[in-house]
């Protein structure tokens, strides 16, 4: 089975090929009993784009708590506006005593020392 890029691919190639084909006939003024290969194509690229559909287990050979096991370790993501308040972030873990040492700066502080500082002359 192909994956749905490589489908989308190839439906899109049937459809510009039967597009291509049919401007052709229309241009020519091909009978009618022509006109068979482009409508193949086109119903080839619907079910490219579409594609089969599998009514069959995921896993034949899995029994029902394999498959259940499996689709329990799915997860899904939900922006932080869409989570249930249950579902709260865990807390950061915590950081060193040097990291908060080197973040920890007074606005003051920095502010006096930009205007304390002699201009850098580039030489």
């Amino acid at each position: 089975m192909l994956d749905r890029s490589s489908r989308s691919a190839l439906a899109a190639f049937f459809f510009m090929l039967a597009l291509f084909i049919a401007m052709n006939y229309a241009a020519t003024s091909a009978p009618l009993a022509d006109w068979w290969i482009p409508a193949a194509l086109l119903i080839l690229g619907l079910v490219a784009a579409v594609g089969v559909p599998n009514f069959g287990p995921v896993n034949p050979e899995a029994s029902d708590s394999e498959q259940l096991a499996f689709d329990a370790q799915v997860q899904t993501y939900l922006p932080p506006s869409m989570r249930p308040a249950s579902a709260a972030m865990p807390a950061a873990p915590p950081t060193s005593a040097s990291a908060d040492a080197l973040t920890d700066v007074d606005p003051d502080e920095a502010a006096a020392a930009r205007l304390t500082a002699e201009p850098d002359d580039g030489a």
